[in-house]
């Protein structure tokens, strides 16, 4: 991730090259604002600007070895810290690496970083992932050893709101005495919920909303959207570009749920109970893999199942 590939948030931009390219970046930043406006995409540009080996025109290169490796999501010298959950029938330690191949999908396709599609990711679109506090005896055991390849070390740490308290209290420690050559990069879209011990020991950049003509160009570019529809969108997002996306998948979900309501309607009319079945498994499949769609498919899945339960009862 390239500074020039996110759009908007100039003085931001500056503001942390200059940090950098004077080499008076902090042991701890914090990013913080509204979620939807690309401030994880900040962080990670930042990120690989530190570690690249041929900064061009304040950018980072995107052609040597650590660029490369930073567009993988495997620099070796680069950590991630993020919500997880549980996982089911495991009663032990989870930590980031445990979700590590989701984590990775889930930033090639979620640049705005899209909670709900992280839900999904974790096979747990009602759950509450935190970060416990086994996540952060391993962060502080990886964080002990010298950088590999870098001068430094960059953990970079999605929504500390969730560390739980022991996280958090562990944590603290690690960022008071903190290793020459580890720098923290955090981002949070509700700075308030910080353990305010963290947060006070963090330098802190604020990000604004995104304008509505960034996000309307972004939907035109990439979902070929007419520009009238797309500045309407933009402007009903409020600055926020997951919002704004949700919106155009909402249109489409809509369109598939009608679909199989007529469906729904011409098996039941037709009594197909084996194939009210089927009609329901498929529901509850495009439900799984929408967040946005979960309570239509939810309320047409009632529906069915009361259908073939009424059905049943009169056969019997």
């Amino acid at each position: 991730m390239k500074f020039s590939d996110i759009p908007s948030h100039e003085s931001a931009k500056q503001r942390l090259r200059d940090m950098i390219d004077n080499n008076r970046i902090p042991h701890a930043l914090l990013l913080e604002g509204p979620a939807g406006i690309g401030k994880f995409a900040l962080a990670r540009a930042a990120a690989q600007y530190i570690h690249c080996e041929n900064r061009i025109d304040g950018d980072s290169c995107g052609k040597c070895a650590a660029c490369l490796q930073h567009q993988s999501f495997n620099h070796i010298d680069t950590h991630f810290v993020f919500p997880v959950v549980k996982r089911k029938n495991s009663s032990g330690a989870v930590v980031s690496d445990d979700y590590i191949g989701e984590w990775r999908d889930f930033l090639r396709d979620n640049p705005y970083m899209d909670f709900q599609q992280w839900l999904v990711s974790l096979d747990s679109p009602n759950a509450q992932p935190a970060i416990y506090v086994s996540e952060s005896e391993q962060l502080v055991h990886k964080l002990s050893f010298t950088a590999h390849r870098a001068r430094y070390k960059v953990v970079l740490l999605w929504l500390p709101e969730r560390l739980n308290v022991d996280a958090s209290n562990k944590l603290l420690k690690q960022i008071e005495e903190p290793f020459g050559d580890t720098l923290f990069i955090m981002v949070s879209n509700n700075a308030k919920a910080i353990l305010p011990t963290i947060y006070s020991r963090t330098q802190r950049i604020e990000l604004k909303r995104l304008p509505d003509d960034v996000i309307a160009d972004s939907l035109i570019t990439r979902y070929s959207i007419d520009e009238t529809d797309a500045m309407a969108l933009a402007h009903n997002a409020e600055g926020n570009m997951i919002t704004a996306i949700h919106s155009i998948s909402l249109s489409k979900e809509s369109h598939r749920f009608l679909e199989l309501f007529m469906e729904l309607m011409r098996q039941s009319y037709q009594r197909h109970v084996k194939e009210l079945k089927a009609w329901a498994t498929d529901v509850a499949s495009v439900a799984n893999r929408s967040c946005v769609s979960w309570t239509i498919a939810n309320g047409l899945y009632a529906r069915i199942s009361f259908t073939i339960s009424t059905f049943r009862d009169s056969t019997i």
